[in-house]
């Protein structure tokens, strides 16, 4: 989702969100802000607890305007498989929680380790061989028509695998077998990539997320089985915490586990990440008639 985002105007900035996250932080856990630093991890380096953790939520509302879901996990949920455990929140909460942001973290396909984006790349080669690939984007195509949002994601998808060598060929095969689908394909790319053109050029887009955008979410479980501590750990700008062996993969872990891996900077991408979603969610919204207006469907009231 932030890659399609990323083509409206940002509402906060990096160094903006580092110096007054950092400032929070200080604040919650009583510590010296200069001693707060980008790779200084929550729980092993500053000492953070579950009721910090909760305090944070609650600071990045306010002092962000963020809307998060309340990540409400208790003890059952926490000692679950990793997997197991994230789609049990995800469908508790039907929002973007860290837990789920820090997931799409660690399945993307670039970072500084090539060996997982090798192994990200084959693995979507084989996904776009199936038949299913075609039918969810021709499903997606269809989402398109009435949702802006939507069709972004499709163009932007489309648009970045035709610029992946190890996929274009691919994708030239689906499209070759479906006429129709490839007009209406092209029509949403060539959208894209004026919206590209316009304003300074784009950085390369995530393909994960984008294919996550046009209903490809369901492949999440199979991605992360190919993701091993340590890149994780390196996905998490951080290194392998104590007491756990770096080439185990991270479906041996719990879920609770994930905040050893979270750092200063995972949160600063994270109020990024949510910030820039809602930014392109208001966009959204300001193009529709001003008729039954809807709430968004990510939005959860806490409850009662």
């Amino acid at each position: 989702m932030e890659n399609v985002i990323s083509t409206i105007r940002h509402p906060l900035r990096d160094a903006e969100v580092r110096e007054k996250f950092t400032s929070i932080l200080a604040e919650i856990l009583v510590l010296n802000a200069e001693d707060i630093k980008p790779a200084s991890r929550l729980v092993s380096d500053l000492d953070a607890d579950s009721i910090a953790f909760l305090e944070l939520t609650y600071r990045l509302r306010q002092d962000f305007g963020l809307d998060i879901p309340d990540a409400k996990a208790d003890e059952e949920t926490l000692r679950m498989p990793l997997l197991e455990g994230l789609e049990r929140l995800e469908k508790q909460l039907g929002g973007t929680t860290l837990f789920e942001f820090m997931k799409e973290e660690s399945v993307r396909p670039g970072g500084d380790d090539p060996e997982v984006r090798q192994r990200m790349l084959r693995m979507f080669h084989d996904t776009m061989k199936e038949p299913d690939f075609a039918h969810q984007l021709r499903t997606a195509v269809g989402d398109a028509r009435e949702d802006v949002n939507a069709s972004r994601a499709v163009g932007h998808l489309v648009l970045e695998l035709r610029r992946t060598p190890e996929l274009a060929a691919a994708l030239r095969d689906v499209l070759a077998k479906d006429p129709d689908l490839a007009s209406q394909v092209a029509v949403l790319e060539s959208e894209a990539v004026q919206e590209s053109l316009q304003g300074s050029p784009l950085p390369s887009r995530d393909l994960f997320s984008l294919w996550r955008e046009v209903g490809g979410s369901s492949r999440a479980r199979e991605r992360m089985a190919y993701i091993r501590v340590k890149q994780l750990a390196a996905l998490m700008s951080t290194e392998v915490p104590k007491g756990y062996q770096p080439d185990a993969a991270v479906t041996s872990l719990q879920l609770r586990d994930l905040f050893s891996f979270i750092t200063v900077d995972t949160y600063v991408r994270y109020i990024l990440f949510l910030s820039a979603r809602q930014a392109l969610r208001n966009a959204v919204g300001a193009k529709e008639p001003p008729v039954e207006p809807r709430e968004p469907a990510t939005r959860v009231q806490p409850d009662a």
